[in-house]
């Protein structure tokens, strides 16, 4: 009796006479999706392109709305008057209105463009629009009325409620599946494409989410293994973009204009709406950097902030005020440490020591004491006793465990507390609120051709390094991390080392 096969398609394929030894394997096909099913595939997809700068609208909207709620009851408590219905009725077209000046800016873009730019960018577009408003209202009523100066209160309101909005909005929906916008990581080396891949991964709120790195290296020479899939074959691997709709293409060069890369560009150019290219420039300048059509040709061009001498200027007036208004406000609190301090252990109240400062000067840098009499002997006795204290202060030259700490310096330092003193470095001239770390004159060596960059600006309390891990990273991350700093320094990268200072220093992320 024959047994049975199963049922083949209606169409099946003619057998090749020239491939008549293969065997030949059936692909069975697939039922067409319905008109529906298709239908809520597309709006899905729809839905999730604009989802994230429908978060943004979302959140800068509330939190316009609340401004100007806030401002009109702050107006009415200085002075008692009525607003009339037409106020309340009128705050959600003036939200608009400068969602629409945020949209001009850019500032609804799936893939952020970086802290200190956003914060650049909501500055200029906050201030141009609500002063917009005071102007008008105040040339149409002839006087400077209540609805005036509500304008004027809700514009300092606003310039730091809506981006700390907007980063509770990503610290928010960040780890959600609909965030960003999807990516390829292509590279002619294995090992930029993972850097970058880990650079993606580890910072979610930039807002591109890579799938897969395709490259164009040779298989067999190895590297870094990437976190995500690694595919070689180039069709596999635009199939495999194509199937989860990925729009950004991010290209990691190691020679720009590499005739292979840009063939590869070339070649599948129409099948992502967006390139980022990415040269290997890591730690070159970052920020504030422009692109230029030089007939044909492009150009990069950099602006160093250190030569303006009016930015320097604002950088002083801002260190001077706000070590004045803080130091004012924290004198409770420093006589509270400085009895404290007295309480727990024997000696100074205060730990000086010499650091190098601007153009290679040094100065003595003032804390509060945090440690044991007669620390540096007690160090030395530690790390010649221990050889693992000795690997881990020769590799960070912090330790995590400092057995020369007392109990109220533990506290201090993970607190960032020991600190406070520093303020009279910054009124002094010798520091300033946010800088590169103080170094010892022991350290400089180890700064190689970074150290001429170093000498051009003052060391800071606060630092992209201490924003950026603290104690957690390694010395020659602390390096490269100042080294950034000093070439993309700008008053909006200050501002946004110390909005972000306060985070970690209430998280006490690495510190010890």
């Amino acid at each position: 009796m024959r047994s049975e096969t199963p049922a083949e398609s209606p169409r099946k394929p003619r057998a090749d006479p020239a491939a008549t030894s293969q065997r030949v394997r059936l692909v069975p096909i697939e039922p067409t999706p319905s008109v529906l099913w298709r239908f809520g595939r597309n709006c899905l997809r729809i839905t999730g392109e604009f989802a994230t700068p429908a978060s943004l609208v979302l959140s800068d909207f509330a939190t316009l709305i609340v401004v100007g709620l806030i401002a009109a009851n702050l107006r009415h408590l200085i002075d008692p008057v009525h607003f009339g219905l037409g106020f309340p009725l009128s705050l959600p077209i003036l939200a608009g209105f400068i969602l629409i000046v945020y949209a001009a800016s850019g500032l609804y873009s799936p893939v952020g463009h970086g802290g200190p730019e956003e914060l650049r960018r909501l500055t200029i577009g906050t201030t141009l629009a609500i002063f917009l408003f005071a102007i008008v209202t105040f040339i149409e009523r002839g006087r400077w009325d209540p609805a005036t100066s509500t304008f004027l209160i809700a514009w300092s309101l606003a310039l730091f409620s809506v981006p700390f909005a907007r980063a509770f909005t990503r610290t928010l929906f960040v780890g959600y599946s609909w965030w960003g916008r999807k990516a390829v990581i292509l590279s002619d080396e294995e090992r930029l494409a993972s850097r970058l891949a880990d650079t993606f991964l580890d910072n979610p709120r930039l807002g591109i989410r890579p799938l897969a790195v395709i490259t164009l290296e040779d298989k067999d020479r190895g590297g870094a293994a990437p976190r995500i899939p690694l595919l070689y074959d180039e069709k596999q691997a635009f199939h495999y973009a194509h199937e989860r709709r990925a729009l950004y293409a991010v290209v990691a060069v190691s020679e720009f204009g590499n005739p292979s890369t840009m063939a590869l560009i070339h070649r599948y150019e129409t099948c992502f709406k967006h390139w980022i290219i990415v040269p290997d420039t890591k730690h070159f300048y970052s920020l504030w950097v422009r692109t230029r059509d030089l007939d044909g040709v492009l150009g990069l061009e950099v602006t160093n902030q250190l030569f303006r001498r009016g930015e320097q200027l604002l950088k002083r007036v801002l260190d001077l005020t706000l070590t004045l208004v803080g130091g004012l406000c924290a004198l409770p609190l420093g006589l509270v440490i400085t009895l404290a301090i007295k309480l727990d252990s024997r000696g100074p109240v205060l730990y000086t020591q010499e650091r190098i400062g601007y153009g290679g000067h040094c100065f003595r840098v003032y804390k509060f004491r945090s440690m044991v009499r007669n620390a540096d002997a007690r160090l030395k006795e530690c790390l010649d006793a221990n050889p693992d204290l000795r690997r881990e202060w020769d590799a960070t030259q912090k330790l995590k465990d400092d057995p020369r700490s007392t109990h109220i310096g533990k506290l201090l330092r993970k607190t960032s507390l020991d600190e406070l003193p520093q303020l009279l470095n910054v009124l002094r001239g010798q520091m300033s609120l946010v800088g590169p770390r103080p170094i010892v004159a022991a350290e400089i060596p180890r700064y190689g051709d970074v150290w001429d960059l170093y000498q051009r600006v003052r060391p800071g309390i606060s630092g992209q390094w201490q924003v950026s891990g603290r104690s957690e990273t390694s010395y020659a991350q602390r390096i490269a991390m100042d080294a950034y700093y000093i070439r993309n320094w700008s008053i909006w990268l200050d501002i946004y080392i110390l909005a972000r200072t306060f985070s970690v220093v209430f998280k006490r992320r690495g510190a010890y």
